[in-house]
């Protein structure tokens, strides 16, 4: 399946109805364009919270994120994804809506801020609905992490970002790529020294 379209509303430099962000797309490499301050970092942390990454990091909703004027203080993302196969349509059998005859999956993601019964304080609620108005099941946790993505920062954060060492982001990027689970030859302690030529050899016949 491919991600289709995405909709924000009432998020950072966003606003709702013909002040909403919307964007169509296609199969394939996307690359966002425009000058400092146009809203392209917005539309990536947009999918972050609503799909969430591999690397599992907590992007708590702040005040900064709701647009200025929105009112009541409520933000939504929704996604679109179309042309899912045959393993897609089994695991997310429950979430589909059927335009036509052919099966696609919205995801409606929204953050609120709710007062507390009998409390003047309020808190923020975040909820992931299926549905193209968001009115279908609320996402399970194991659904989710099958919709988990991998980000990498900016080029300006990569140094730091993707230092070396078991818990670094690189490491965590890694270690869910078919690849490096698939290729190589696993790790022995008590013969920490590997010969080159068998790693270059594994290496080979795992890419043939």
């Amino acid at each position: 399946m491919y991600l289709a379209s995405i909709t924000i509303e009432n998020f950072r430099c966003f606003g709702e109805g013909p002040k909403r962000f919307h964007l169509e797309l296609g199969r394939g490499l996307t690359a966002l364009t425009g000058e400092n301050d146009s809203g392209k970092t917005a539309v990536i942390d947009a999918l972050r919270y609503l799909l969430g990454t591999r690397d599992q990091e907590w992007n708590p909703v702040s005040d900064a994120d709701f647009n200025d004027q929105a009112e009541p203080r409520e933000l939504t993302i929704t996604c679109k994804f179309e042309e899912l196969d045959a393993t897609e349509k089994r695991a997310f059998l429950k979430y589909l809506t059927y335009e036509g005859e052919q099966p696609v999956l919205y995801l409606n993601w929204t953050a609120k801020d709710v007062e507390k019964a009998g409390k003047r304080r309020s808190y923020r609620k975040t909820e992931t609905h299926s549905g193209k108005h968001g009115d279908g099941p609320l996402l399970a946790s194991e659904v989710r992490e099958m919709l988990r993505t991998t980000y990498l920062r900016p080029l300006h954060d990569a140094q730091e970002a993707l230092s070396a060492g078991r818990g670094s982001r690189l490491s965590q990027v890694l270690q869910h790529t078919q690849e490096i689970r698939t290729t190589g030859v696993p790790y022995d302690p008590a013969t920490p020294n590997v010969d080159p030529k068998m790693l270059n050899d594994s290496c080979s016949s795992g890419h043939s």
